[in-house]
């Protein structure tokens, strides 16, 4: 699922649970009356969090399955480190998946911090990313058929 498409999801989410209600104690046909409250929006902010958090992990595992197989198939893969100074990110998200397509071109996935143990499963790259993106769009894909 591309990340606009886990956007949009998580806007169509939210605005359903926008109205969202909790009930605290009571039932309405009993004297007492139960107590509405708004859900807040750091409370929706966590649970969109913890959703996007979810869909990486598993972005993230079948990332590591896939350059696992394409190793197996005899494809240069790895992880590396991605150097590049003029990106002012922390170092934890420096993290990167290699895989070598079959036309030589080159992929690569930036991992989440929480993933990295993934990254065990691989060996070190020997290589420097390639300067593209090809890894954004499908067209990717269509090498793997060649």
């Amino acid at each position: 699922m591309s990340p606009d498409a886990v956007d949009k999801n998580i806007q169509e989410w939210e605005s359903r649970q926008s109205n969202l209600l909790l009930m605290e104690g009571g039932y309405p046909h009993l004297p007492q009356r139960p107590t509405l409250k708004k859900i807040t929006q750091e409370q929706k902010q966590a649970v969109n969090q913890d959703k996007l958090d979810n869909v990486y992990t598993q972005r993230n595992t079948l990332v590591v399955a896939f350059a696992l197989a394409m190793e197996a198939l005899g494809h240069k893969v790895g992880r590396g480190f991605d150097d590049d100074k003029t990106k002012d990110w922390a170092d934890e998200w420096r993290h990167v998946v290699y895989v070598e397509l079959p036309d030589r071109s080159q992929i690569s996935w930036h991992i989440a911090p929480k993933d990295l143990p993934l990254l065990d499963m691989l060996p070190e790259y020997e290589g420097k990313w390639d300067g593209t993106f090809v890894g954004r769009s499908p067209e990717w894909l269509e090498t793997l058929a060649e």
